[in-house]
């Protein structure tokens, strides 16, 4: 099967590594797989993270250029490439083209709630990476989609040992852009500041592109925690799934997420995790059964989560080592999406052959 994922750029965002880790996989199963990327815009360890066997295409776009020769040297490679598979991974990608191609199954992936939709609507098949995500477009659009839930690299991670118990120290990470918009970092600043008020001794990391650093340094200071918060900056995988284990919580503030793939992946790591309350996060942590949830952009409550951890912490640690890790282990598997895509792949192309 010849397959072509089109996206925008191919940076740090969680969209564009799951993307990777799903072509890798696919290519690997012996498909035809090629990556069409519109803008030039890239970093360059996530392109050498791909599987030299995956084709690698680049238009050259400067983001936001209205220039036509951009679009038409994208859609005549789209046409050139003859996909049996064109799966697109932003709806911008297919408002760039005028007529879809009628030789291949053409499909999309919403990856957050609140993603416009309006040409997705156009394709065969819409998949949503959660069912939060699902309902968020359905309601807002009444486009439906079909749930194939993100996977992670489960024998990749390396999980806690059993018997380890907070240091001195309580360490938390945060994986993920330092970006306080959407990832809300400075929500968790403000409640690790007001435990350690109350004499809590807490510590957090932030893994990611640090863009808000600034703002978060004169807020910690403002606080009196700065000693307390660390910026570790970009790091790859192989170093995340190393590193997870050494930490008390993991922890996802975020003011939107459709999915929430590092609780997944610290979940496989047998840490216990925390998280707001918004819809990919609830979903996965299906109200605290798996990890202790809070009121999204709630200060309050995100202090009040962290200290019933802290306090907690062995039934915490009990339900890390436990059921989430084999709930981590049988749902989010990456073998596991891929085998769905592949499936509706098919499912599509057998149906179109009728």
């Amino acid at each position: 099967m010849k397959i072509v994922h089109v996206i925008f750029s191919m940076n740090t965002g969680g969209a564009e590594l799951m993307l990777v880790d799903i072509m890798n996989r696919q290519v690997r199963r012996g498909h035809d797989v090629h990556l069409l990327i519109i803008n030039n815009q890239y970093t360059p360890s996530i392109i050498e993270s791909v599987d030299p066997k995956v084709k690698v295409h680049y238009i050259g776009r400067p983001e936001g250029s209205r220039n036509p020769w951009w679009i038409l040297k994208y859609n005549l490679k789209l046409r050139y490439l003859k996909a049996d598979v064109i799966h697109f991974h932003h709806d911008g990608a297919v408002g760039m083209v005028p007529v879809l191609p009628r030789h291949a199954v053409n499909v999309g992936t919403i990856h957050a709630p609140g993603i416009a939709v309006k040409h997705y609507k156009h394709l065969d098949r819409v998949f949503a990476i959660s069912d939060g995500v699902r309902n968020d477009t359905l309601k807002r659009t009444g486009v439906d989609s079909t749930v194939v839930y993100n996977g992670i690299n489960t024998d990749d991670i390396i999980p806690a040992d059993s018997q380890s118990l907070p240091g001195q120290s309580f360490k938390i990470i945060q994986v993920g852009r330092v970006s306080i918009d959407v990832k809300g970092q400075d929500i968790l600043i403000r409640a690790i500041a007001r435990l350690a008020g109350q004499g809590y001794d807490i510590t957090v990391d932030f893994i990611g592109a640090p863009f808000d650093r600034p703002v978060l340094d004169e807020l910690a200071k403002e606080l009196g925690i700065l000693d307390r918060v660390n910026y570790l900056g970009l790091r790859d995988r192989r170093y995340i799934y190393s590193h997870l284990k050494d930490y008390n919580l993991l922890a996802v503030p975020s003011r939107y997420e459709g999915f929430g793939l590092t609780l997944a992946e610290a979940m496989a790591a047998k840490i216990p995790v925390m998280a707001s309350d918004t819809e990919g996060p609830a979903e996965l942590l299906a109200d605290n059964t798996y990890g202790e949830l809070f009121k999204n952009e709630d200060v309050d409550d995100c202090a009040r989560a962290l200290k019933q951890i802290i306090d907690n912490y062995p039934k915490y640690m009990a339900i890390a080592r436990d059921k989430a890790y084999h709930y981590a282990i049988d749902n989010f598997s990456i073998a596991s999406t891929v085998a769905n895509y592949i499936n509706q792949y098919q499912e599509l192309i057998e149906r179109n052959n009728k």
